[in-house]
């Protein structure tokens, strides 16, 4: 949403305005998933409710209905609604699902180049405000007919508000050395080269930094084998912040190098403050394909203050 301020010269107003924002919110993702059995050859299927304990404001709605359509041959409608309610995320009639290409953002999933379906470069919608104590609710509609296993996921990408945030000594002092020195764009890579379950950090060092964006460079020599890739957690140990409800696979977050060029990272819904000294910890559930061993690199995209 905010890569138009985030490839120009910034004055230093602007770059106290972005801190502003930084300070007071929280990129966050919610996903909801779909298991498409083909035991179980129905017509429409219903998500409970994901409850929203904050406000949250959606800015970007992502799914995996290219994959679906490769792994489960099911071409699916779609209709978001608030729980309360019943106002659709898009204005359209809750008991009215339309095409998935007219709300989500197809994730670069993995699958060869000849059978990835959707291409689309549309990535943000205005913010969505999602009250604390609502729940979003999501309803498929198979239009195809017959469902082979599979699962559909829809991420929605968004920020949550803060409305009491302390600054400490160390955070003030981060601070002021950033501003005090030109911005500088540094872009941070992290090589996942084991599979299984483990912990990967991005430690910041004394100045305070704002993270732009991931992007998810692969490795391999076939891009149709590239590794799988789940995120079981993103959290900032140093403030205690989770970055999302459940596991998400990283194509949510990250854009991946294949076949399709149209964008090489994701911009975060909002920017978010990295302090001092603080890690940035990601969990991650990788398995390679066909004992591949090349892996893949992750980039961080950040800025100072």
């Amino acid at each position: 949403m905010l890569n138009f301020t985030n490839n120009q010269f910034l004055t230093v107003e602007q770059r106290r305005s972005i801190l502003s924002r930084a300070l007071h919110s929280q990129p966050f993702y919610h996903i909801l998933n779909f298991e498409l059995l083909a035991t179980d050859q129905k017509k429409y299927f219903y998500r409970s409710k994901v409850s929203i304990d904050k406000d949250f404001w959606i800015t970007g709605i992502s799914g995996n209905f290219g994959e679906v359509l490769d792994d489960s041959d099911v071409n699916c409608n779609l209709s978001l609604y608030l729980a309360q309610t019943s106002r659709s995320l898009w204005n359209f009639t809750r008991g009215l699902p339309i095409s998935t290409g007219f709300q989500t953002i197809e994730a670069r999933f993995n699958t060869v180049a000849a059978n990835q379906k959707f291409v689309d470069i549309q990535d943000e919608i205005c913010p969505f405000l999602v009250n604390r104590g609502d729940s979003v609710q999501a309803q498929l509609t198979n239009v195809t007919g017959v469902i082979d296993d599979g699962t559909a996921k829809i991420v929605l990408a968004g920020y949550n508000t803060i409305q009491d945030r302390y600054i400490g000594t160390t955070l003030m002092r981060g601070i002021n050395d950033s501003l005090a020195d030109d911005t500088r764009y540094e872009t941070w890579v992290q090589d996942i080269q084991t599979e299984g379950i483990r912990s990967y950090t991005f430690k910041n060092d004394r100045f305070a930094r704002i993270v732009l964006g991931f992007g998810v460079v692969d490795t391999e020599q076939d891009k149709g084998q590239i590794a799988t890739c789940e995120m079981v957690s993103l959290t900032d140990s140093f403030r205690s912040l989770r970055w999302n409800n459940e596991p998400i696979p990283i194509e949510f977050l990250a854009p991946r190098l294949t076949c399709l060029r149209d964008t090489h990272m994701n911009y975060l819904p909002m920017e978010y403050l990295l302090e001092p000294f603080a890690p940035l910890r990601f969990e991650l559930n990788t398995t390679f394909n066909n004992g591949s061993e090349d892996g893949l690199t992750l980039v961080m995209f950040t800025r100072t203050v």
